[in-house]
This record gives C-alpha cells, sequence and structure tokens, in this order.
C-alpha cells in the first residue's frame, strides 16, 4: 500500500462506519452504559458514605473513574514503579510505558477483529487494523485524562463531571472500537490480502 493510497482508504472506512449506522450504534451503547452505571454508582456511594462519608467515598469512586480512564491505571503505575528503581531513566521508562500499553491494547484489538467477526480476516490485515484503533484510542484516552486530571474531586460539579466524561468516553470508544472494524475490513478487502479475491468478486 502507497501513502497516496491512504486518503481513499480513511474515506472509504469513515463511509463504511456512516452507512452501517455505527454514530447511532455507539450512542446507544452510551446510553444503556449510563442506565446501567448510574444506578451502581448511587449505590455503592450511599453504601461507602455511610461508612466513611458522604465525600471521602464520592472521591474514592471518582478517583477510581480517573484511574479506569486516565493516566493513573495499572500500566502507569507499573511505570511509576520503574521510576523510582532507576532514577534518571524517565524517559526511557516512560518510553517503555506507552510501548506496553499500545502493545497490550493492540492485542486485545487484535484478538477481537479476528475471532468475533463471522467473516474470516488473515492475521496481517488484522494487526495493522488493530494498530491504528490502538492509536485513536490512545489519543482518546489521553485528552480524556487529561481533562480528569484538572477536575476538582471535591466539588459537586467535579463529580458531575466525571460522570458525564465517562459517558462521553464510552461513546467515543465505541465510535473508535465500530471505526476499527470498519477499517480493518475495508483495507483486507482493498489493500490486503483479500483484494484480489474482493476484485475478482465484484468483477
Amino acid at each position: 500500500m502507497r501513502l497516496k493510497q491512504i486518503p481513499d482508504l480513511i474515506k472509504k472506512s469513515v463511509t463504511a462506519w456512516l452507512v452501517d449506522y455505527a454514530p447511532s450504534m455507539g450512542a446507544a451503547i452510551a446510553y444503556y452504559t449510563l442506565f446501567a452505571i448510574t444506578p451502581l454508582l448511587i449505590i455503592a456511594i450511599a453504601v461507602a458514605g455511610f461508612f466513611f462519608g458522604h465525600e471521602a467515598a464520592q472521591g474514592e469512586i471518582i478517583g477510581q473513574i480517573r484511574n479506569l480512564i486516565g493516566h493513573e491505571g495499572a500500566i502507569a503505575a507499573f511505570g511509576k514503579w520503574l521510576n523510582s528503581l532507576f532514577s534518571g531513566w524517565e524517559v526511557f521508562l516512560f518510553a517503555l510505558d506507552l510501548s506496553i500499553s499500545f502493545a497490550i491494547t493492540t492485542l486485545l484489538f487484535a484478538l477481537i477483529y479476528k475471532l468475533m467477526p463471522r467473516a474470516k480476516i488473515p492475521w496481517q490485515d488484522v494487526w495493522i487494523g488493530a494498530a491504528v484503533t490502538a492509536f485513536l484510542f490512545a489519543i482518546g484516552k489521553f485528552l480524556i485524562g487529561l481533562y480528569l486530571g484538572k477536575v476538582s474531586v471535591a466539588s459537586g460539579f467535579g463529580a458531575a463531571g466525571s460522570l458525564v466524561i465517562l459517558l462521553l468516553w464510552v461513546y467515543f470508544g465505541a465510535q473508535i472500537f465500530l471505526f476499527g472494524a470498519e477499517f480493518t475490513w475495508v483495507y483486507s478487502n482493498t489493500y490486503g490480502s483479500r483484494a484480489a479475491q474482493h476484485k475478482r468478486s465484484e468483477g
């Protein structure tokens, strides 16, 4: 595949993404997530608040949301642990942290795109689609994590804002996941290992 073919690949992927109603599907996922997670958060805050106080319970739950979405996840914590052991290697460890996170995310998307669809897509095409999806996913995670890092946990607006951001992240994540699936399919059939077979079937 040549660089000048990338715009055409993106255009076809976006078209397929729109034709298959991915925006509506992502909105539905976020909508049902809101109704599923809100009662759980209310119950969790009420129960924990009974023992530890409302503010402390609310702050802890919002902190867990920040850990899940933002830059304080388990992989980042592993990177900080390494940084404490190898002082002066910050740049190397930061790159290692990003590489491990990207590799794990790519692997997860590759397994999903390979095993879940009814259509069989070769591994070499799956890896490319999974890597693109993981890259877009990392950008969204970084931006939302950056916002959550500036939210005041103690304020009522901060708590409500974190729930809204979580909802937006589910919507964004769903859109990235669905776009990645369309991208993988389009790439495989247009420029990947299935391109010749796809052209023969159309001819």
